[in-house]
């Protein structure tokens, strides 16, 4: 993979972050991206439920930035902070995205402390996602 990709992929995060357009996250995942967090044991391989997760934590943690990044070959490591919406709890973490030959993500872990914060964020993402996965269904078929 070109290190261009790598930064092109920096600065559509970092976009994404600024904006909270949905639209950017959508562009930068690639074919079957995959979600490690830490509130699941499995991992997330549903489009549809990734990206309510991804474009919910802008909401859930609206002044999330992140600090550090660290580039690899076909790695992108980005810590981030920020404070737990309605909470006086800040969130610290990291990313670790696993790039694709076409410089979009095709992996995705996620680490954050303290366990308050995913608590915190754990409550308000639920109904986040619950709203994102029910808007996104296929309307039932009228008879």
């Amino acid at each position: 993979m070109k290190m261009n990709n790598i930064d092109a992929f920096v600065e559509k995060l970092h976009h994404f972050i600024s904006t909270k357009d949905p639209a950017i996250i959508g562009q930068i995942l690639g074919d079957g991206f995959i979600l490690h967090t830490p509130r699941f044991l499995r991992p997330i391989s549903d489009r549809t439920h990734a990206l309510a997760i991804l474009n919910g934590i802008v909401q859930v943690i609206p002044d999330i930035s992140y600090h550090r990044i660290w580039k690899g070959d076909t790695e992108v490591v980005c810590e981030f902070r920020g404070h737990v919406r309605g909470t006086d709890v800040i969130a610290h973490g990291i990313d670790v995205f696993t790039l694709g030959e076409d410089g979009r993500a095709i992996e995705l872990s996620v680490f954050i402390r303290p366990t308050k914060a995913l608590e915190a964020i754990g409550l308000i993402e639920d109904d986040l996602v619950r709203k994102a996965l029910a808007a996104a269904a296929p309307a039932p078929d009228k008879v």
